[in-house]
């Protein structure tokens, strides 16, 4: 699966007002991603946010400006 294929299903869900369900499934499916790109970093820390899960957004925030 490819990082399009993953980003394009996570904004299904989140389109469905699903947050942390969309956070989830991108967490899940990173690994299956070679390299992230910042846009994938930006999901990541924008619904960790959005979830609730500050700590966790703030370390992909801090990984994404490497």
């Amino acid at each position: 699966m490819n990082e399009e294929r993953i980003l394009n299903e996570t904004l299904k869900i989140l389109n469905k007002g699903e947050v942390l369900k969309a956070y989830e499934y991108i967490l899940n499916n990173k690994e299956k991603i070679n390299v992230l790109s910042s846009q994938a970093y930006n999901f990541l820390y924008c619904l960790g946010s959005l979830s609730g899960k500050r700590e966790e957004a703030l370390k992909f925030f801090k990984r994404s400006n490497i």
